[in-house]
């Protein structure tokens, strides 16, 4: 969080800082958002723009390329959102999703406003997945679960290179 220019953070298990994960730059960047430390094309505020935002003087540091490098990131996520269509739900696993927290997600950009209320956090669903088919193998649900999976390339979509480049900005 940011309040009064101020940076509070928390860490996963508590323990002592030593970078910043996914997560935690999705966060720190809604709440610049909302601090208006940066304006809607990424662009961070005279007073950041030479040394970044520093979490830890000195330490660790959300600097314009980092930034940058996760507008590219947002705008792919956004225009696989958009390409996609009609989302009943989105389905957030792993290390990623078990920690990202969806309000901050949208306030960063990385997910629409709308969505967010139909977001499910999986945790890690791999795991849960294979104790489930080691406790029960379903050879026929698997099958199933193969013939309703579709691979898309978002990359070979006819709008993908357009809406990318809408959702570069905030």
């Amino acid at each position: 969080r940011i309040q009064y220019g101020l940076v509070r953070y928390e860490t996963i298990g508590r323990k002592p800082p030593v970078g910043i994960c996914g997560s935690g730059l999705v966060s720190a960047i809604s709440e610049m958002r909302k601090s208006r430390m940066m304006d809607n094309t990424g662009r961070l505020s005279p007073r950041y723009a030479s040394g970044g935002l520093e979490i830890i003087p000195g330490k660790i540091v959300i600097t314009q390329a980092d930034i940058r490098e996760y507008q590219k990131a947002r705008a792919a996520i956004r225009a696989g959102l958009e390409i996609l269509e009609e989302i009943e739900a989105l389905e957030l696993a792993g290390g990623f999703g078990s920690q990202l927290d969806i309000a901050k997600a949208a306030g960063a950009g990385l997910i629409p406003e709308e969505l967010a209320e139909r977001v499910h956090i999986l945790g890690n669903a791999v795991i849960a997945g294979l104790c489930m088919y080691i406790q029960c193998p379903d050879q026929e649900g698997i099958r199933r679960m193969i013939q309703h999976t579709r691979e898309i390339s978002l990359a070979n979509q006819p709008k993908f290179a357009k809406t990318f480049l809408e959702f570069s900005c905030f």
